[in-house]
């Protein structure tokens, strides 16, 4: 990514136009950092060429990087780590990193990171000139977050993995009463995006997106893919939101 002085910019190196294997990347003022560097679920290998062309992954030192932070503990948000041969600091969430440590003995081509920047829901973390708000999310993965991104008076709003109808779907209704205020730009998941076969049968999900756009104010909706039978984040805010406007 070349990235022009004291803008923020975002790059999704992949997870727009197919299942998992999210990695977007960040930068500001010649910093950068990534989000996930997963790997993609209809990859049978995690092999090399899997990897993104991202400067600083490789063993080549490159200072530019200032680290990977990894949204929650699923493969296809960490899976391609193994293959990372330069020394990135890592964040993620506390137990995420005990789980993928106790899990990495069990798992082929298994992640185990020793010292780890701890992720926690809603304490903010700064890494140069970007500071990350966690926001601890109802998933199936445990220890998952949705990320705000500042850097140079911009806000991003990251959403990994989410869903409202889970067993800890409280997280989600608190999200909402207290979403991030003043967002600029928004990366989520959508199941409708560009690939899908089934496109129809989720256009009043598509349809939901709007009300993403009124709740969180910023004006740019880039649209992840995800599998269609887990409820999106987008669906179960329209679910919230009329039960909100009918009480």
């Amino acid at each position: 990514m070349i990235a022009s002085p004291n803008t923020f910019q975002a790059r999704i190196h992949r997870g727009a136009e197919q299942i998992g294997g999210s990695c977007v990347e960040l930068a500001y003022d010649g910093a950068r950092i990534l989000l996930d560097l997963g790997k993609p679920l209809d990859a049978e290998e995690t092999s090399p060429d899997l990897l993104p062309k991202i400067d600083g992954l490789s063993a080549a030192p490159d200072s530019g990087l200032l680290a990977i932070v990894i949204s929650h503990g699923h493969i296809d948000h960490w899976g391609l780590m193994p293959l990372v041969e330069g020394q990135v600091p890592v964040a993620m969430g506390a137990a995420t990193q005990r789980i993928l440590k106790a899990a990495a003995p069990f798992v082929p081509q298994g992640y185990a990171p020793d010292d780890t920047i701890d992720l926690a829901d809603r304490r903010v973390v700064q890494i140069g000139p970007f500071s990350i708000t966690p926001y601890l999310v109802d998933h199936s993965a445990y220890d998952a977050y949705a990320l705000t991104i500042e850097a140079g008076g911009k806000r991003l709003f990251y959403s990994g993995d989410i869903r409202g109808h889970g067993r800890k779907a409280k997280l989600f209704e608190a999200m909402v009463r207290h979403q991030p205020k003043a967002i600029d730009s928004m990366l989520m998941r959508d199941p409708a995006s560009a690939g899908s076969r089934r496109r129809q049968s989720f256009q009043p999900k598509r349809k939901s997106n709007s009300v993403l756009l009124r709740r969180f104010r910023h004006p740019a909706l880039l649209p992840f893919r995800r599998p269609p039978r887990i409820l999106t984040a987008s669906s179960a805010f329209t679910v919230l939101a009329r039960k909100r406007s009918e009480r």
